[in-house]
C-alpha cells in the first residue's frame, strides 16, 4: 500500500542547511499499523508531510497504492489526499462554520463516500453523539481532536496518517480512541502510519520504526 525509498529532506535555517531525513526507507501493507517513534526533531512529522504530499522531498520516492506521488501535479496530490488518505495532524483544522456532524462528513463528501449511518456510528464510538449540533468553538480540545479523527475515518481511506492523534486526550479517552482506530484498520484493511511518543501505543501497533537524526535507528 505504501512504499518509501531513500527519502531525504533538508531545510535552510539561518544560512545553514539542516538535514532532517537522510535516506529513510520502509513499506506498509494494507491492514498494517506502523508506529513512528524517535526524539523531537528526528524527522517523524516530516515523513508524514512527505507521504501526504504536503511537501516534496529533496530525493527519494513515495509510492501509494502503486502510484508515485512525486510524479503527480499538486492537483493530483490534492485528489489523492481527498480519496485515499486520512490525515490527522496535531492542529485539528476543523471548519468553524460547520457543526460537528458536518465537520465529520466533510472529507467523506469530498471523496463522494459519505455514509450517514457510518458517520453516526463513528461519532458514537468517539463519544460525540451528543455533540453533533455544536460548533468547534463550543468543544474542548480533546473533543475537537476526536472530531478530527472521526473526520479522517469517515471517508474510509486506504491509509491513515496520524501525528500524535491522542496527544490532547486523557489516558482513558486515548485508549478508547485507539481501540476504535485499530478496530477499523482490521475491519477495512486500512493501513495506518502514526507518529507517537507513547510506548503503550507503539507497543500495540504491528511494527515500529524508530528514527534518530533523520535515519532509521
Amino acid at each position: 500500500m505504501l512504499s518509501v525509498r531513500d527519502l531525504r529532506k533538508s531545510y535552510a535555517l539561518g544560512g545553514q542547511t539542516l538535514q532532517i531525513l537522510q535516506g529513510v526507507s520502509f513499506d506498509l501493507a494494507a491492514g498494517e499499523t506502523l508506529a513512528l517513534t524517535g526524539e523531537s526533531g528526528s524527522g517523524k512529522s516530516t515523513i508524514l508531510h512527505l507521504v501526504g504530499g504536503l511537501d516534496r522531498p529533496d530525493a527519494g520516492q513515495v509510492v501509494i497504492d502503486g502510484r508515485d506521488i512525486g510524479a503527480m501535479s499538486d492537483k493530483q496530490q490534492a485528489q489523492l489526499r481527498r480519496t485515499t488518505l486520512g490525515i490527522v495532524f496535531q492542529q485539528f483544522n476543523l471548519i468553524p462554520s460547520l457543526t460537528v456532524a458536518d465537520n465529520i462528513a466533510f472529507q467523506a463528501r469530498l471523496a463522494r463516500r459519505h455514509d450517514p449511518s457510518y458517520a453516526a456510528d463513528l461519532a458514537s464510538e468517539m463519544g460525540l453523539a451528543d455533540q453533533l449540533t455544536k460548533y468547534p468553538e463550543q468543544l474542548s480540545g480533546g473533543q475537537q481532536q476526536r472530531v478530527a479523527i472521526a473526520r479522517s475515518l469517515a471517508a474510509k481511506p486506504k491509509i491513515i496518517l496520524a501525528d500524535e492523534p491522542t496527544g490532547n486526550l486523557d489516558e482513558t479517552s486515548a485508549d478508547a480512541v485507539m481501540a476504535v482506530m485499530n478496530q477499523l484498520v482490521r475491519e477495512t484493511g486500512t493501513a495506518m502510519l502514526m507518529v507517537t511518543h507513547s510506548e503503550k501505543i507503539a507497543h500495540a501497533m504491528d511494527r515500529r520504526l524508530h528514527l534518530s537524526h533523520g535515519q532509521v535507528a
